[in-house]
């Protein structure tokens, strides 16, 4: 098996704001493998980068992209296109879906900077991954999976969910590995990369561990570092 990939969770942030063309740069130049972003479109139909589903007291989906732009001071919410200019040839790109609808209109515009070897397109949302299936059989998607409730495991429906929704990757939060998912999850034969993990103890075990091919953290440098077995 290859080296555990380190995919930089809404970019290397820190100094710079998450989800900015700074904090995809800074990724870069750490020479981290992937850059895991947030998908949002505005009123308008444009495509930015954003998490948060709100921005001044309106929705996203509710806003222009000149407004999102003259709100978000602070809080970048740079256009999908400056993001994939910047990443084109560079490093790998990881983005999120955050709702369904415009599944198809992300995909072909992502096509038109990157190969299809180069992203993944996830969700929460299995429907958004079988209709991307079903229009963009080329495509790499992957199934995200939430963290358990407390107590909880994760039950023999996940691996049902990942079937159904076609996935090619498997995303869950590391509790559910801890809960008990890596048996199920190695029958099913796809990769895993697992979010988001940021404690020098736990980025150790799962580079060490030998269950995932992927590790999504806020802390690239220290994954990393840890990668390269320094201390």
């Amino acid at each position: 098996m290859g080296s555990i990939l380190i995919i930089a969770h809404r970019g290397a942030h820190g100094p710079a704001p998450e989800n900015s063309l700074a904090a995809f740069q800074a990724a870069i130049d750490l020479g981290a493998d992937m850059i895991e972003l947030d998908l949002r479109r505005t009123q308008d139909r444009r495509l930015v980068v954003r998490h948060d589903p709100g921005l001044g007291g309106a929705a996203v989906a509710e806003l222009s992209y000149a407004q999102v732009q003259a709100l978000s001071q602070g809080q970048p919410a740079p256009a999908l296109e400056e993001v994939l200019a910047l990443a084109r040839g560079r490093i790998g790109l990881d983005i999120e879906l955050k709702e369904p609808g415009y599944e198809e209109e992300a995909a072909r515009r992502v096509l038109d900077f990157l190969s299809p070897e180069q992203f993944i397109l996830s969700s929460f949302h299995e429907p958004s991954l079988v209709k991307l299936k079903r229009l963009l059989p080329g495509l790499t998607t992957g199934l995200l999976l939430a963290a358990p409730p407390a107590g909880g495991r994760g039950g023999p429906s996940v691996l049902e969910r990942c079937r159904r929704a076609r996935a090619d990757i498997l995303l869950p939060h590391y509790k559910l590995l801890r809960a008990g998912l890596w048996p199920r999850a190695k029958k099913f034969g796809r990769p895993v990369y697992v979010w988001t993990v940021n404690s020098d103890r736990l980025l150790a075990q799962f580079l060490a561990g030998g269950q995932v091919q992927g590790i999504i953290t806020d802390r690239p440098q220290a994954a990393l570092r840890l990668r390269g077995g320094r201390p």
